[in-house]
């Protein structure tokens, strides 16, 4: 039996069914089953499935041999009615590290499905502010797209990268700023403290709340005087939070 014979068996196979052998085997043919996948994803009478699964296999060929061509057969995909193939195919363009990508990954970012916009938030991270990765999430704070630095903040938040959430909480962007107050509540960064007391006075409410009850977090009964001139605020949320957190702070300094 010829390899091409062999290898179109395994994708009718897996056209069919999930086979996880039938997978590995074609992934052990290497560079000789990339045409007859790209062929598979295009064709228009297969299981959704069915798509995902070739793509899988084609990445994990791509990723491993590092053909020179992968950038052009992925950049195609991006725009694959499938949306588990776009999030494939985007996150691998941000494996192979080919800026040239980058154009293409920015207009992926307003995808329709989510979980496409979050793996090319991702992908251009590593793409356009390097492979450390603390200092490419860093740089990422002030990427010039809300997507990028959503994907950014949350991956410094999973690192507890306390530093640098702590940049976060002087943002330009107000969602930035909303997470990193929480932050600062959440993991006890003491730190903090002084951005809390001035994240009072920020204009929006979602962030003034976020630090009322990170400032009742943290227990530090100097937070107490700033509290108290918002009991009557306007909001009745901010008045309300605020007075939750007087009361744990009181109850604190009895311990």
């Amino acid at each position: 039996m010829s390899d091409s014979y062999y290898i179109q068996g395994l994708i009718d196979t897996l056209a069919q069914e999930y086979e996880i052998e039938a997978i590995h085997s074609l992934v052990n043919c290497g560079e000789a089953a990339i045409e007859p996948l790209v062929a598979g994803l295009n064709r228009l009478d297969l299981d959704p499935y069915a798509h995902d699964t070739y793509s899988e296999a084609l990445v994990s060929i791509l990723l491993g041999t590092q053909n020179q061509r992968a950038t052009d057969i992925l950049v195609p995909l991006v725009e694959h009615e499938n949306a588990d193939v776009r999030r494939r195919a985007v996150s691998a363009l941000g494996d192979l590290g080919d800026r040239r990508a980058i154009p293409v990954l920015r207009i992926s970012l307003y995808d329709r499905n989510d979980s496409v916009q979050h793996a090319t938030a991702y992908a251009l991270i590593q793409l356009a502010y390097g492979t450390d990765l603390i200092q490419a999430l860093s740089a990422a704070l002030y990427d010039e797209d809300m997507h990028v630095r959503y994907v950014a903040v949350r991956s410094l938040e999973f690192l507890n990268a306390d530093d640098l959430m702590l940049e976060a909480a002087i943002n330009d962007e107000p969602r930035i700023r909303q997470i990193a107050v929480y932050y600062i509540g959440r993991a006890k960064v003491l730190d903090g403290f002084e951005l809390l007391i001035d994240a009072l006075q920020d204009p929006d409410d979602e962030i003034c709340l976020g630090a009322i009850w990170s400032l009742g977090q943290l227990g530090n009964p100097r937070a107490m005087p700033a509290l108290e001139q918002l009991i009557n605020d306007v909001s009745e949320n901010v008045a309300r939070a605020s007075r939750e957190a007087l009361i744990k702070l009181e109850n604190a300094a009895q311990y």
